[in-house]
């Protein structure tokens, strides 16, 4: 029923399926699993029922976003071992893949992305063969499998409550809701949409929407605040914030000169933060981020510059934690990048369609504001494909598009 419900091609389906029993038994021949502060809060939360990750010598229970670390926990449960974890990602980016597809059936149905089945099809299995996204899904115990079907899945949501007359809207906001869970940059979508409803003056059908989103998101801010007395969806803002506008740096996780963004703080700094509670480790974050506001405001809008020209164009320093034979291939990967965005830019202006480029660069914004690395950008590849293949085939068949 879910599939005939989400219009999920069957012969996709099978190559979806071929593909993920391909890519299970290659876990068996990957010696070393490389983990993350995820895969550390979810052993803790197997073990000890507790969501914690011990952070600059705090015991931090609001670090990181709940949904990817409580998936985890129900998989050690059964399989406590990073194999098991893998096997995950690999269902989450399966099942990423098909509700791309149905994500491109409705844009069809809508005249928003008109494609071929057979193009579409094609555009969804990208993200199973993309080694980027192989990397991240089978070698990384990281949520970037876990993050990209909440993006489809969020961006789904959202188009089916905009075009789409729907009973069901207070649900529509739960799925939001728990988008947003899973990474709060994915606010921006459903921010848009409730900005368009309100202009649109149906503001009982944006009530509804927000009202199922408050209620999917107050436990977690409820728990953030009794544990850590923070008030947000993570503890890491202040963080975040400020290493994403650091001196000598591309407002990522490494300054230029390769070291962590933790060099930039002093002996002294370490000392005060070994020292402080969550909440006072976020404020001390936050006051240095605000100080640079009032002291250097041209610097933080230069940092927030640099960090939209490296989502679109990328770094020359990026890859700096890739192994070396990646890093070799990188030059032309921006080159070719830079091809891609030159010739999308030209075919928006020659087709005068511009709504899927400004929802990205909504989420360029969003998640440049706070710090950005090469990852973020892979997130909407996908959806920029199809939105160039989209364009490519009007320009060339001299079609007037939506």
């Amino acid at each position: 029923m879910a599939i005939k419900r989400l219009n999920i091609n069957k012969k996709l389906l099978i190559i979806v399926v071929l593909i993920s029993v391909i890519k299970f038994v290659l876990l068996f021949f990957i010696a070393h699993f490389n983990t993350f502060e995820d895969y550390e809060i979810a052993q803790n939360f197997t073990k000890h029922h507790m969501f914690f990750y011990l952070n600059d010598g705090v015991l931090n229970h609001s670090f990181q976003f709940p949904i990817y670390p409580i998936l985890l926990s129900i998989t050690f449960s059964i399989c406590n071992a990073p194999i098991a974890a893998a096997l995950l990602n690999i269902i989450l980016m399966s099942s990423a893949s098909l509700l791309l597809y149905s994500l491109l059936k409705k844009c069809e149905k809508w005249g928003w992305i008109q494609i071929s089945d057979k193009i579409r099809m094609l555009l969804s299995i990208i993200p199973l063969l993309h080694p980027a996204f192989i990397y991240y899904e089978l070698k990384c115990i990281h949520p970037f499998a876990h993050d990209f079907l909440f993006l489809v899945l969020s961006l789904y949501t959202c188009l089916s409550v905009l075009k789409e007359n729907s009973a069901s809207l207070v649900e529509k906001g739960l799925v939001l809701g728990l988008c947003i869970m899973a990474r709060g940059t994915f606010i921006v979508f459903p921010f848009l949409v409730l900005s368009l409803i309100c202009y649109k003056k149906e503001i009982k059908k944006a009530v509804l929407i927000a009202v199922g989103t408050g209620i999917m998101l107050a436990p977690w801010l409820i728990h953030n605040y009794i544990s850590d007395g923070i008030i947000g969806l993570t503890s890491t803002s202040g963080k975040i914030l400020w290493k994403g506008s650091l001196h000598d740096s591309e407002g990522g996780n490494y300054l230029n000169n390769g070291k962590n963004y933790y060099s930039a703080l002093s002996d002294e700094d370490l000392n005060t933060l070994g020292k402080s509670s969550v909440k006072e480790q976020n404020d001390f974050f936050m006051n240095r981020y605000k100080d640079q506001w009032l002291n250097e405001p041209l610097h933080v809008i230069k940092m927030l510059g640099i960090k939209m020209k490296n989502f679109w164009f990328y770094s020359p320093n990026m890859g700096k934690e890739y192994p070396s034979a990646v890093q070799q291939v990188l030059p032309a990967v921006r080159f070719i990048n830079l091809i891609f965005i030159g010739v999308l830019l030209f075919l928006s202006l020659k087709n005068k369609h511009f709504k899927w480029l400004f929802v990205a660069l909504a989420f360029s914004f969003v998640q440049c504001f706070f710090y950005f690395e090469a990852r973020h950008r892979l997130l909407i590849d996908p959806l920029l494909f199809a939105v160039f293949t989209h364009l490519l085939d009007a320009y060339f068949k001299k079609k007037t598009i939506a």
